[in-house]
């Protein structure tokens, strides 16, 4: 497994090239009192000067990272696809 470079939450992801006035999508993550790590997809947006997540849950927003990229994964192995429930082709 690859080491990920984790970030503190006062250290800001680069700029969307799409929309500059928010950064690129990242994994934020939360620490809860009882030492267990949760995360989700979030961004910063630079207009408001905050933090943004797209869950539904309150989170204590600790650290975050850059989503990784899994394009030379894919296209060097031979992948079985699954289909997720509800699947519609």
């Amino acid at each position: 497994m690859p080491d990920y470079k984790f970030f503190p939450m006062n250290e800001l992801p680069e700029k969307s090239v799409d929309d500059p006035s928010f950064s690129k999508t990242v994994l934020v993550y939360d620490k809860t009192d009882n030492n267990h790590v949760f995360e989700n997809l979030g961004y910063y947006d630079f207009e408001s000067s905050e933090w943004t997540h797209f869950g539904d849950e309150s989170m204590k927003l600790i650290c975050w990272c850059y989503v990784p990229d899994p394009k030379k994964f894919i296209s060097s192995n031979d992948l079985e696809i699954a289909l997720h429930r509800g699947y519609r082709p």
